[in-house]
């Protein structure tokens, strides 16, 4: 059967109609944690907004928002040593590095003024300090004086806690909409941006009777003494 040109335009209509109403039953279906392209397509992440306000008074201004921090305790120095009798007392050690924690951001390891507003955010997540510029645990001295009172295997010790994740910035703007400004909102600048950084350096010594905590530097130090 062959249609008219009047009913294949119908048809046609009808067909532009169903298709944006399955589109927009589909997105107003969605989760809301994460939107659909077309009810099929792939998820759109759903980043954190920041909390801080952006008014007229902070046009312009910059904030990041830690999406991810993980916390790893890490040694950085160590040096096994056996005191026997007659050999306690003051002793002045150089510790190895084994392993260097340096401040990133990307692949930069040179931290810029608007990368150090990322790491107050992340002090602010994590709840200790941390390295804010340009930093590495290998830029401390690592030769230090032990007392000893008693013979025994120690482990002499340096650590961090690291920290590494991704934050999100945004800006605060305001758009003109025909000629009339638009109430001023956050914009998001790029996607997710990995990090690094550590808190401050722990130093101490560590014997094979001691029982640190686990999660701890000292537990660290302890299962690389080896005992």
């Amino acid at each position: 059967m062959r249609l008219s040109r009047t009913k294949i335009h119908r048809a046609l209509r009808i067909g532009a109609v169903a298709l944006v109403a399955g589109m927009l039953v589909a997105t107003a279906g969605g989760p809301a944690s994460a939107d659909r392209w077309g009810g099929g397509g792939p998820l759109i992440p759903q980043y954190p907004k920041p909390t801080k306000p952006c008014s007229a008074a902070n046009l312009g201004e910059t904030t990041f928002v830690v999406n991810a921090a993980e916390v790893n305790p890490t040694l950085t120095h160590f040096l096994a040593i056996h005191i026997t009798a007659g050999t306690t007392g003051e002793h002045s050690e150089t510790l190895e590095t084994v392993n260097e924690v340096t401040t990133q951001v990307g692949q930069s390891t040179e931290i810029t003024a608007k990368g150090t507003l990322g790491f107050v955010e992340v002090q602010a997540k994590v709840g200790f300090s941390v390295q804010t510029t340009t930093s590495s645990t290998n830029s401390t001295s690592v030769t230090d004086t032990w007392n000893f009172s008693l013979p025994g295997y120690y482990g002499l010790y340096k650590g961090t806690r690291a920290v590494e994740g991704t934050w999100l910035e945004y800006q605060c703007y305001q758009l003109q909409g025909g000629g009339v400004p638009t109430h001023p909102h956050w914009f998001q600048v790029g996607g997710l941006e990995s990090y690094k950084t550590f808190s401050v350096l722990e130093a101490g010594t560590i014997g094979c009777a001691d029982t640190p905590p686990s999660g701890s530097v000292r537990f660290q130090a302890r299962l690389y003494l080896g005992c």
